[in-house]
């Protein structure tokens, strides 16, 4: 899920979903990424910063998570 409206995929994606949700609606001002037992939070404003969190059960927890937001933002997605 996304709301930048300049996101380019690479051709490797081409056969990928990816869910655009309306900036005007969803301000996000940064971004959440799982690897592994890692949680990623990044912010960019009002300066970039970054945080990791290595545990297996946050990790578990924010894929979780997710899904649950994948599952209510069907309504956007689009294919590639």
């Amino acid at each position: 899920m996304y709301t930048s409206r300049q996101v380019v995929f690479p051709e490797k994606y081409k056969d990928h979903f990816l869910i655009h949700l309306p900036d005007n609606i969803f301000d996000f001002n940064g971004e959440i990424a799982t690897f592994g037992t890692k949680v990623v939070l990044t912010s960019y404003e009002p300066k970039n910063i970054a945080v990791i969190i290595r545990d297996a059960g946050i990790a578990h927890t924010m894929r979780q998570l997710f899904s649950l937001a994948w599952e209510a933002a069907q309504k956007y997605k689009r294919k590639l």
